[in-house]
């Protein structure tokens, strides 16, 4: 797991997804501490959006309910017009493992980026890579988190 409070700069024609949407979102906090959900705007980000989530944390439940998904994820879980419990999401997925530690950037209050392989529910043996941003619309209180996070799959020789 890595903190990514220090200041990275990303190169110009960065390609790796988390760091692209780590800019962005430095952009977005215009001098704050973190952006506001509201903030986020999917047309801003078009090549990066499908490759994200967004989690609603503020409900109190003890599970973030998940209020968007992309287009990348639709084979994992569809969102039917509503919301879903994060927990709902199997472990053996992508979202499931891009999720996993949500908990800690809420306690850290930065966003923090994990790469790694699981076997995939389909028994595809995936790598990959994520990021969780944490969002606040007051400044204080954390209530959402912006989240992608993208794979290839190992091909065996």
């Amino acid at each position: 797991m890595v903190s990514l409070e220090a200041d990275e700069s990303a190169h110009p024609a960065e390609r790796r997804l988390v760091l692209r949407l780590l800019r962005h979102w430095r952009e977005l906090c215009q001098g704050k501490e973190m952006p506001a959900a509201t903030a986020v705007q999917s047309d801003a980000i078009p090549d990066i959006w499908p490759c994200c989530y967004l989690l609603d944390i503020a409900s109190g439940a003890v599970s973030p309910r998940l209020e968007n998904i992309g287009s990348s994820f639709e084979d994992e879980i569809t969102m039917n017009g509503g919301c879903h419990a994060l927990s709902e999401v199997p472990v053996d997925t992508l979202l499931g493992q891009a999720t996993l530690y949500w908990r800690k950037v809420v306690e850290k209050r930065v966003p923090i980026s994990i790469g790694g392989e699981f076997r995939h529910r389909d028994g595809r043996l995936i790598l990959y890579r994520s990021i969780i941003l944490p969002l606040s619309a007051d400044e204080r209180q954390i209530d959402h988190l912006l989240g992608a996070a993208n794979y290839r799959a190992v091909v065996s020789s």
